[in-house]
């Protein structure tokens, strides 16, 4: 991996707390990685204004893309708006290494920093990788999301994972977050959103299986900045 814990210091807070920061962890460290580096693309296409913060996570895996450089382990990302969908061109905020996205740890610290640096009156946080729901699995017992092939980890919903990652982000924003949305397969089951209640006004998962090009991240954020009252 490049550049272990080298850093950008974010943009300086001017005062003014934006509407929204979405927080989008790519868990990409799998067979993904190609469909990762085409989101976040996408979410250029949109990019974050005066009232809207797009903030990304994307954790790389080795061999099967050598887009961008074909840089290895995670970075963190300011999205900002790039008409090229073949190019990545936002800041990179902090070059993290190797993580292990398979862990709570992963995304709480990600959550964290992104509330920390990008205040805003309202959150979404949104997973997005492989997932497995709460039934659709071996009876191993392998039920939830983000599959890190390096760690061989991932983060489990019977097993409360989900649960530890949600709750901490709606206690590091003092308040519910008022989005949870899951870009995987599989992620629409009433057990999953009996969870996000408790810590989410509003859940967005697939109870099918999805197309590998996932979300319509640049029509979808688009819109939201056109409608940040939404």
């Amino acid at each position: 991996s490049s550049g272990d814990g080298d850093t950008t210091d974010p943009p300086p807070f001017d005062g003014n707390t934006r509407k929204w920061t979405i927080m989008v962890y790519l868990a990409g460290d799998n067979n993904l990685e190609d469909p990762a580096l085409v989101d976040l693309n996408e979410m250029e296409i949109a990019g974050s204004t005066e009232d809207v913060n797009i903030l990304v996570e994307i954790d790389r895996a080795q061999g099967y893309s050598t887009a961008d450089g074909n840089w290895t382990g995670a970075r963190r990302y300011l999205v900002e708006q790039d008409d090229n969908r073949n190019s990545i061109g936002s800041s990179v905020q902090v070059d993290l290494g190797e993580v292990d996205s398979g862990s709570t740890d992963a995304y709480i610290d990600f959550i964290e920093w992104s509330v920390e640096n990008f205040p805003a009156e309202q959150y979404a946080l949104i997973i997005w990788n492989h997932g497995w729901g709460w039934t659709m699995a071996p009876m191993s017992g392998r039920k939830g999301i983000s599959s890190d092939d390096q760690s061989g980890n991932s983060i489990s919903i019977a097993n409360g994972e989900y649960e530890e990652i949600i709750a901490a982000a709606a206690e590091v924003t003092g308040d519910r977050l008022t989005l949870v949305g899951m870009d995987a397969c599989l992620m629409a089951n009433w057990e999953i959103a009996r969870i996000t209640a408790e810590y989410a006004d509003v859940y967005v998962a697939s109870q099918a299986t999805e197309s590998i090009a996932g979300w319509a991240f640049d029509t979808a954020l688009s819109d939201l900045n056109d409608s940040p009252e939404m």
